[in-house]
């Protein structure tokens, strides 16, 4: 009797083993993947920064440009008294004109040494642009990447949990016949208690599965900063 049990033990794994030959490929839908790209790259925080500095990188080309007025030096006098004194007569009131202009008197001053690091000072904020720019591809390369993981690796386990449960409920439906056996008398106690033990190592993998499946599903959600049943 054993033996026949043993058979049994080996057609049970022979029918796990053909669920699990199922391909995953007519569950995968690249539409809805794409969708989940495109949420990560907009919702994910490290896109958010990454964005943020190449704005900042923009700003500071702009401000680089602007900047060719700090080469000149504005300044003026304004002198209020128009009378012109070419001489200042001892004794005379302090309320004569000491100074040979008067009026609004405008001066420029040019920064040589501020006019030669211009065009330098712009190539750096344009290439800081570029920096940024391609450290924003580069991660949304590797993002585009870890999303595709992830969501393949949900429909993975997703498959798994169906494996195990389908496998889960055939070993329920030969426990209820092995316990019928072993009442009857017909297979022994080692033989009944073997497919109970096996009965809960189903179970186990059953309860892993399904959490591996919930795992999966969060680190996916993680990278898209939605619900998976959000994303249509």
């Amino acid at each position: 009797m054993y033996k026949r049990y043993t058979v049994f033990i080996v057609l049970f794994w022979v029918s796990a083993l053909g669920y699990a030959q199922e391909s995953i490929v007519p569950d995968i839908s690249y539409p809805y993947l794409d969708k989940l790209i495109t949420a990560a790259k907009a919702n994910y925080p490290r896109v958010k920064s990454l964005n943020y500095r190449l704005d900042m990188a923009q700003s500071g080309v702009g401000k680089a440009a602007l900047s060719w007025f700090d080469i000149l030096t504005f300044s003026y006098i304004y002198q209020p008294n128009n009378t012109l004194n070419y001489t200042v007569p001892s004794g005379t009131s302090t309320n004569n004109n000491r100074f040979l202009f008067n009026g609004i008197q405008l001066g420029v001053s040019l920064n040589l040494g501020t006019l030669l690091l211009k065009p330098a000072n712009i190539k750096i904020a344009k290439t800081e642009v570029k920096i940024a720019g391609e450290e924003r591809n580069e991660y949304l390369i590797t993002l585009t990447a870890d999303v595709k993981r992830r969501y393949f690796t949900y429909l993975l386990q997703q498959n798994l949990v169906k494996i195990q449960t389908q496998a889960n409920q055939d070993m329920q439906t030969s426990i209820k016949q092995t316990k019928y056996k072993f009442q009857k008398g017909e297979i022994t106690f080692e033989v009944y208690n073997a497919a109970l033990l096996s009965s809960s190592t189903r179970l186990e993998q059953k309860l892993q599965a399904e959490t591996n499946l919930f795992i999966a599903k969060s680190e996916l959600e993680a990278l898209v900063g939605a619900k998976l049943e959000d994303i249509q």
